[in-house]
């Protein structure tokens, strides 16, 4: 694309900038976790439970240490492949939105362009080397892991492409395999805990019905009974925790139980994450 013709001095981006084109999270962590607050959400929110569900689902013995290792070790693989599609949506795709979110300046984005290539390769092979890392650690992994992590690649493509409501499914798919793929590796060959309820109840459902409200979509209806996404997320964990503590208390299967924990943490998060929002209306 023309953007990536202009040549922009070095000397105009700072060493944060520079590192966060190659490094895992440091992009994440400059263009959408402003501030300690989202921060810890992210953190309480996201990689708490990526990191308990590793450890719940397994069902092998194995130190807590090794699901734990294994996980984040594939959360550097995942941001390795998720940070080049956030690359791409805000460098070229933003270009030719109608309703685009602009979270760089002009200097930052035509450097990125004149790199972005770059950057993808560095990254994946990064990533296949973390992953390796992960395989390492855990004696080996299954196939869907591998597969999982190569589908970013593909899927983030077609979401940064595609312009229209389809990419809402898209949405749905990247956000699933954001927060299944590091808890299929931590999990191990057999889990006692199926992956399918956190993909779809704890991230990927609530984070896709969010994105369904941008105005590109012309679907801001379904914003119109919660006053904020504060309220939205609070009402959705709340009805998922509810549901997951009465199956546990009705079943004797150790991973329901398991399920209702991380269930019942992610609410105390969005409830901490309400509360401002309650008291400023």
């Amino acid at each position: 694309m023309k953007i990536a013709r202009y040549t922009v001095p070095s000397a105009s981006i700072s060493t944060a900038q520079r590192a966060a084109l190659w490094l895992p999270f440091l992009y994440l962590l400059q263009t959408r976790l402003h501030g300690a607050r989202l921060v810890l959400g992210w953190l309480a929110g996201f990689v708490v439970p990526v990191l308990a569900l590793s450890v719940a689902g397994r069902s092998d013995g194995v130190a807590a240490s090794v699901a734990v290792t294994v996980a984040f070790c594939m959360l550097l693989a995942v941001y390795a492949a998720y940070e080049v599609g956030y690359l791409v949506n805000d460098v070229l795709v933003t270009t030719r939105e109608t309703h685009p979110t602009h979270r760089l300046p002009q200097a930052p984005r035509m450097w990125y362009a004149e790199r972005l290539g770059r950057a993808a390769a560095a990254r994946f092979v990064m990533g296949a080397a973390v992953l390796g890392c992960a395989a390492a650690a855990a004696g080996s992994l299954r196939p869907m892991v591998l597969l999982g992590w190569l589908a970013l690649w593909p899927v983030f493509a077609l979401y940064n492409h595609w312009r229209g409501r389809v990419t809402i499914v898209i949405y749905l798919v990247l956000n699933g395999l954001r927060f299944v793929v590091p808890v299929w590796a931590g999990a191990g060959a057999d889990p006692v805990l199926p992956p399918w309820p956190a993909w779809l109840l704890l991230y990927a459902a609530p984070n896709t019905y969010i994105a369904a409200w941008k105005p590109r979509y012309r679907l801001q209806w379904l914003a119109q009974p919660f006053a904020s996404e504060a309220q939205f997320r609070f009402i959705w964990h709340a009805a998922v925790a509810a549901v997951a503590v009465v199956v546990a208390v009705r079943s004797d299967a150790a991973a329901t139980l398991h399920f209702a924990a991380v269930a019942s943490w992610i609410l105390l998060v969005r409830l901490v994450a309400f509360t401002p929002h309650r008291h400023a209306a």
